[in-house]
């Protein structure tokens, strides 16, 4: 094949593709907007933001006692009424029992010991209840060890079994939820909830009967809330899953159907086929609630409209995961980790994953702003949650960690080195461009990207053709930086010190970021894959693209 120049060097500029990966797309059409894929680089406004790093709370969540533990399985916060937080905590979860680890850098103390440590033990779900008294309770429960409650007493909080009758053993109760000012609770192997009265936190629960209801049969596996307009204002529904996939809508007041309350209703049952394992897999966000199934992320509101949850709505959030995600889900859905979760603090949208065989930990985002998809790679979260404006995550190796920092894997001890902490590595693949000359083959000469950061990031990009979207192996290297370095007087040469007309003042704003790298290969589109890492806060903004086009053969 012969190259025939036929114009001069182009020039384009590539914006940083905000609205993330789309997999329903075709790759061969992929709109510039879009990325094939982007690990640790997540769409957000003005750019793609790296994601925070990562550093140690609190470590050694096990008693040291034999047991096969199981790392950090879940993060409990609680917010107290008192002013200035002195009550507020942080309460994590292992197949060992409760934790109270809501102090920075100080050893966590087991408040409840679990009896049965088991696999499962320690991965539950919990809610927050305020009674008619206005007394605070935190309430846990698992399918291993049933129901706990932490009673907020003005002295000290304690924990303990809750004072309820009616399910046989309160150490088969696998779920709790509150629906309108009653505490749902779910028992093991049944197709039974129990709820207690209005702002009643303890006494006698009724039992309510699900399953007779359920298409596909299977036991009662979670309640959510959901609220919606269902034709007479906003109300809050109550939505029943069971293990077949079934899910059924109830509306009301009371499921005793009583003078002056709404009756008790169903509006509606639906399928979203298997459900991954464990009970954290519905999360509430604006008024609609969100299911992982074998189909993917469900809305409910999509299910509602009568839309097809193999193929949600193009404007569901989940539209443009939706393949990958299944696929995903279809591979780990015997396994602990699944949970889709709102956090306010990165304004995003997260889907932790059970790690299982894989060589690193990913988790699905999306920014709520923007609406784009993208993936984190290297947090090894096994649950997570937001406390006090900080998202907290729970490891393997029984620690806490906040992601209130830019580098990742900061330690409590500080290494001998003094290097404590590592870059945040990021990858991500462009979408594939003909250019606007489609069939013509073309020559990518230079490549530019801009980022805004306070330090220069290290990075390496490469130009591949023609459909090609595996992650190629890049070896990231450090821009020149030009000036005279900044060093305490008999420092010597060495060091990380800062450069004349490359930092950046302490207190002060990011500034762009660029260096410019040849390219080579020939083919008729072609997209930009770049890799690298920062360890300061950083967004990137845009490649500029030098580019020669031929002739078609």
């Amino acid at each position: 094949m012969s190259f025939v120049q036929q114009n001069s060097l182009q020039v384009t500029v590539k914006a940083a593709p905000t609205s993330g990966m789309d997999a329903r797309a075709p790759v061969g059409n992929l709109p510039d907007e879009n990325s094939v894929y982007t690990y640790n680089l997540s769409p957000a406004e003005y750019g793609l933001l790296l994601r925070p790093g990562y550093r140690e709370h609190a470590v050694g969540l096990d008693t040291g006692g034999g047991n096969a533990n199981s790392g950090v399985l879940t993060i409990m916060p609680f917010t107290g009424v008192r002013p200035g937080g002195d009550d507020d905590y942080l309460f994590a979860v292992t197949n060992e029992g409760i934790w109270d680890a809501t102090d920075f850098d100080t050893a966590p103390t087991l408040v409840q010991a679990f009896t049965d440590t088991g696999p499962g033990a320690g991965h539950g779900v919990y809610c927050h209840y305020v009674n008619d008294a206005g007394r605070d309770y935190l309430l846990y429960a698992d399918a291993k060890n049933g129901l706990f409650e932490f009673d907020n007493d003005i002295a000290a909080g304690t924990w303990g079994r809750p004072a309820i009758t009616g399910p046989t053993d309160l150490a088969d109760v696998v779920f709790c939820m509150v629906h309108k000012q009653r505490l749902w609770l779910i028992e093991e192997s049944t197709s039974s909830g129990w709820y207690l009265p209005i702002g009643a936190k303890e006494g006698a629960a009724t039992q309510f009967h699900f399953g007779g209801k359920f298409p596909h049969g299977g036991r009662l596996y979670a309640l959510y809330n959901w609220t919606v307009d269902g034709g007479l204002g906003m109300d809050d529904f109550l939505v029943a899953i069971a293990t077949s996939g079934d899910v059924i809508v109830y509306q009301g007041d009371d499921p005793v159907v009583t003078d002056g309350s709404r009756p008790w209703t169903t509006t509606g049952t639906y399928y979203i086929g298997d459900i991954p394992e464990g009970r954290r897999f519905g999360s509430e966000y604006s008024g609609d609630l969100y299911l992982l199934s074998a189909f993917g992320l469900i809305s409910m509101a999509d299910l509602l409209k009568g839309v097809d949850s193999a193929n949600p709505a193009k404007n569901s959030l989940a539209f443009k995961v939706a393949r990958p995600l299944r696929q995903d889900i279809r591979e780990k859905i015997d396994e602990l980790g699944w949970e889709p979760i709102f956090l306010p603090p990165l304004g995003q949208l997260v889907i932790t994953t059970p790690k299982k065989d894989d060589p690193r930990y990913i988790q699905y985002t999306m920014n709520l702003a923007v609406e784009g998809w993208g993936l984190w790679r290297d947090v090894p979260a096994q649950c997570m949650e937001d406390y006090q404006g900080t998202v907290y995550f729970g490891t393997a190796d029984n620690r806490i960690c906040s992601m209130s920092t830019t580098l990742d894997d900061v330690t409590l001890i500080e290494p001998p080195d003094g290097a404590n902490g590592k870059p945040v590595e990021f990858s991500i693949l462009s979408n594939y461009s003909h250019m606007g000359q489609p069939g013509l083959f073309k020559q990518a000469e230079f490549v530019r990207p801009n980022f805004w950061a306070t330090t220069p990031p290290e990075y390496a990009t490469k130009v591949l053709y023609d459909y090609d979207y595996g992650e190629p192996l890049l070896t990231p290297a450090a821009p020149a930086i030009s000036g005279d370095a900044w060093a305490p007087p008999g420092a010597g040469t060495g060091g990380a010190y800062a450069h004349w007309d490359a930092a950046i003042w302490s207190g002060l704003a990011g500034k762009g970021q660029f260096s410019l790298i040849g390219a080579g290969g020939i083919g008729r589109s072609f997209g930009i894959a770049m890799r690298g890492s920062a360890r300061t806060e950083l967004r990137f903004v845009n490649w500029d693209i030098m580019w020669k086009s031929g002739g078609p053969v």
